[in-house]
């Protein structure tokens, strides 16, 4: 289990702040981090205008911490999608919490943690080319998007 300690909500704000303004360290761009701005996003836009905007806000800052794409590393296309399904679908399932609650409550189950992807994608898969420049369904186990 992790040892995560859930971000208050001045905390999720100043992150979400800085993303939005491009101003990110990468002490600060942490898998936790990624989560509770795709919180933040998927509860505030429809799902593909949330990809949009997440995907427009990460090459903000790669570019701002001089970081390029390449095929082993930078941006994901498939990851990034993923990630703001998963936490969509996290979201709709607990109507009974806030946002911020629920996206700690994620961040710090089996579910919210960075490997989960393998559950839904063999490593092969998900480190392809296609799979970083694209979006690519699991071939594990199913994830109910848009985009299939």
């Amino acid at each position: 289990m992790s040892t995560f300690t859930a971000y208050s909500e001045e905390e999720a704000e100043t992150l979400v702040a800085g993303f939005r303004a491009g101003t990110l360290t990468a002490a600060a761009w942490t898998h936790p981090a990624h989560l509770v701005v795709a919180a933040w996003y998927v509860h505030r836009h429809p799902l593909q205008e949330a990809v949009d905007l997440v995907r427009t806000g990460i090459h903000r800052y790669l570019d701002g911490i001089g970081k390029v794409t390449t095929d082993e590393d930078g941006y994901h296309e498939t990851v990034t999608r993923f990630w703001l399904v998963l936490v969509r679908d996290h979201l709709a399932a607990h109507p009974e919490q806030d946002v911020l609650e629920a996206t700690n409550a994620l961040i710090a189950s089996p579910a919210g943690l960075r490997d989960h992807t393998y559950a839904y994608y063999s490593p092969e898969l998900l480190w392809s080319r296609e799979a970083r420049y694209g979006w690519v369904r699991p071939d594990r186990k199913p994830l109910t998007t848009p985009w299939d």
